[in-house]
């Protein structure tokens, strides 16, 4: 990755959740050439809402961001 692409994704992780949900959305549509087609944004939505209840009945737990990140970004 290169040091402009690394200080843009630091740039944009610094922005609000509907920014950066609006900024991932015009980058994927940018490598598709369209907008996701409504089947793609309903299997998204649903495998939100099962991923939310797996959260909300505690199947699942969250990780810090901040840790996580860091875990990525340090050498193998």
């Amino acid at each position: 990755m290169t040091a402009r692409a690394r200080n843009l994704l630091d740039e944009v992780l610094e922005l609000d959740a509907s920014e950066r949900a609006w900024f991932a959305r015009e980058v994927v549509a940018s490598l598709d050439g369209e907008e996701p087609a409504e089947e793609v944004e309903a299997a998204w939505t649903e495998e939100l809402r099962h991923r939310i209840g797996e959260i909300e009945r505690g199947e699942e737990t969250l990780e810090d961001w901040a840790e996580t990140r860091n875990l990525l970004r340090s050498p193998a």
